[in-house]
């Protein structure tokens, strides 16, 4: 039998709160801010999972009118990456409650299928699998879009910014089409859950696939270059030395299989991000395994740019065209 999605909510919460919060009150107030925790107690998927969530619960609060904050501090500080920009979500742990006596605990799903309620205590929102910026927006008859919501609670900091003009060097200033590959671990590059790796010949021809519909890619604008992004080194290892091809060196982990690392692993994807969302298009390449990430798409909505499907088994006819909405 499957369980109800708000019975599911309720035994999730109940589970947190026996692991995590006090049965006795505080000799403190906490303050009553709605604080999304992205702290390891839950999977909360990849980054952009994570990004349009901090988006959705933020929508719900600037709506509401109610203070909102995030505690990101799994599997890094996010304060070390992003910081704040025209309003500011930072918390620290001495403001956070422990007890049920002052904190409320709410689980969403998506951000969008269920409201955090909004009292006079704490609330701590631990969401799961993204945001859904069109339920929220249809539920307040508001016309909020990630890439407004995003550039106003964040921008990089200097080490970030020092990174993406790196990056955007080898453009030499020049507009430029973006493509994203999402190999996960089929080229054995990382783990990432049961995903399969290929060997031997499929291998081989999937890399041959993925190199082909990027050389397609190059003749649609032979007048730009074509910046590549991939979770996979060994693909872009490969391009090394095609004309007009820019890639970004560096490792890319998933954030929910992947702690410990240094703070520069992470900050890759970050760039790989902002790179995305500067070119004038972005082609999401997809088909023969690939992992249709939301990845570039929420890349495509920070700035409002086009973003089209490609199959790399197919002739380079687009297999679907997103509006970039949210």
């Amino acid at each position: 039998m499957r369980i109800p999605q708000n019975i599911k909510r309720l035994l999730f919460g109940a589970r947190l709160v026996a692991r995590h919060y006090s049965l006795l009150p505080e000799k403190r107030n906490p303050s009553r801010r709605c604080i999304l925790r992205i702290d390891g107690r839950i999977p909360n998927g990849g980054l952009c999972d994570r990004l349009r969530g901090i988006a959705g619960i933020y929508l719900h609060c600037k709506v509401n009118n109610h203070p909102f904050g995030v505690l990101f501090d799994h599997p890094f500080e996010l304060q070390e990456i992003l910081r704040p920009n025209r309003y500011d979500w930072r918390v620290t742990k001495e403001e956070m409650g422990s007890s049920i006596w002052d904190v409320s605990v709410a689980v969403t799903y998506g951000g969008g299928k269920c409201c955090p309620s909004f009292r006079r205590r704490q609330t701590h929102v631990y969401n799961i699998g993204g945001g859904n910026l069109s339920a929220i927006n249809a539920r307040y008859g508001t016309d909020y879009s990630f890439g407004s919501l995003f550039h106003e609670l964040f921008r990089p900091t200097d080490r970030l910014a020092e990174r993406i003009e790196q990056a955007r060097q080898p453009l030499k200033g020049r507009a430029y089409v973006a493509v994203c590959y999402r190999f996960m671990s089929l080229l054995g590059d990382f783990y990432e859950g049961d995903r399969p790796v290929l060997h031997g010949q499929a291998r081989t021809r999937l890399m041959e696939q993925a190199a082909a519909a990027l050389q397609r890619i190059r003749e649609r604008h032979p007048e730009m270059p074509v910046l590549v992004t991939s979770d996979s080194g060994t693909f872009l290892e490969s391009l090394a030395g095609v004309p007009d091809v820019v890639t970004i060196p560096g490792k890319v982990v998933h954030m929910d299989y992947t702690a410990g690392e240094q703070i520069e692993t992470y900050m890759k994807s970050f760039t790989d991000l902002y790179l995305l969302s500067g070119g004038v298009k972005i082609y999401r390449m997809c088909g023969g395994g690939l992992y249709t990430s939301g990845f570039p798409n929420t890349a495509a909505l920070m700035s409002g740019i086009p973003m089209e499907d490609i199959d790399i088994t197919g002739d380079g006819t687009p297999s679907a065209t997103s509006d970039t909405c949210c």
